[in-house]
C-alpha cells in the first residue's frame, strides 16, 4: 500500500521550456502512478514523465523519487514558487 509510505520530491530550474513542467521519477513511484487513480496521487506531480531515475540515482530500487523541472525563475530565494509545487 502506498499511503504508509513518502514521495521525495526534487524541484530543479528548468532552463529549457519544455523541462518546466516534466519530470524524472523512480521505477517503483512511477508503478504507483500508474496503478492508482490519478486523484489519489498522480494529480500531485503536474507535468509529463520524462524518463525514469536509473539505479544509480536512487537510494534503493523501491525508492519513490520525483524530480520536477520549474521555472527557474521560481527556484530564486524570494521567487513565486508555490509551496509543494
Amino acid at each position: 500500500m502506498w499511503s504508509s509510505r513518502s514521495a521525495t520530491r526534487l524541484r530543479c530550474a528548468a532552463r529549457a521550456s519544455p523541462c518546466v513542467r516534466a519530470y524524472y521519477i523512480s521505477p517503483a513511484l512511477s508503478a504507483l502512478l500508474r496503478g492508482i487513480p490519478a486523484d489519489e496521487l498522480a494529480d500531485r506531480y503536474p507535468g509529463h514523465q520524462a524518463g525514469l531515475i536509473g539505479a544509480a540515482g536512487l537510494p534503493s530500487p523501491d525508492s519513490l523519487v520525483i524530480v520536477v523541472g520549474r521555472p527557474a525563475a521560481a527556484m530564486s530565494p524570494g521567487g513565486p514558487a508555490a509551496p509543494g509545487r
